[in-house]
């Protein structure tokens, strides 16, 4: 979307706080924003850096925001570490902010909450239900230990035990 005529500062500026404005954004993020509307390379660091200093940007507050909100949808710590990686965030930071928020919640009882909320109300599930909560917690990253040794706390016996 950059036009023929480079921004200058204070339309750079104007248009990286309007960014910031509206939910929550990395530095990597806005890095990205900036280059695709246009902004010379010269400006990107310091609007960053004043972004930074404004707290309108703060790495480390965003990286612990979308790691809780994606830790409260039932997201294993690996796939939550993997798509806040895709995010560019920096993996030393994302690693501090995960082992320190590790110590509130494990795998394990986040993946019970999960078939806890999909079994509420219902009587013993049936072998289609728990397919579908296996397939359910592996796509959100659970280890597939983990998730029978949940499904048959949660559901009683494997498939292969009623199969026999």
């Amino acid at each position: 979307m950059s036009s023929s005529k480079p921004l200058d500062e204070r339309q750079a500026r104007r248009l990286a706080r309007q960014y910031l404005r509206f939910g929550t954004h990395s530095t990597s993020e806005l890095r990205a924003y900036l280059r695709r509307h246009g902004v010379a390379e010269r400006l990107i660091e310091p609007l960053i850096a004043e972004g930074t200093r404004s707290g309108w940007l703060d790495d480390r507050a965003c990286t612990k925001l979308w790691a809780l909100t994606l830790a409260e949808r039932g997201y294993a710590w690996d796939a939550i570490r993997e798509q806040l990686l895709t995010k560019g965030l920096d993996a030393t930071l994302l690693e501090r902010v995960l082992t320190s928020l590790r110590h509130v919640e494990d795998d394990a009882a986040r993946a019970r909450l999960v078939v806890a909320s999909r079994l509420r109300g219902r009587a013993q599930p049936d072998r289609r239900l728990r397919t579908r909560l296996a397939r359910l917690l592996a796509q959100r990253g659970f280890d597939p230990d983990l998730i029978e040794q949940v499904l048959h706390e949660s559901c009683g016996s494997t498939p292969s035990d009623a199969e026999r």
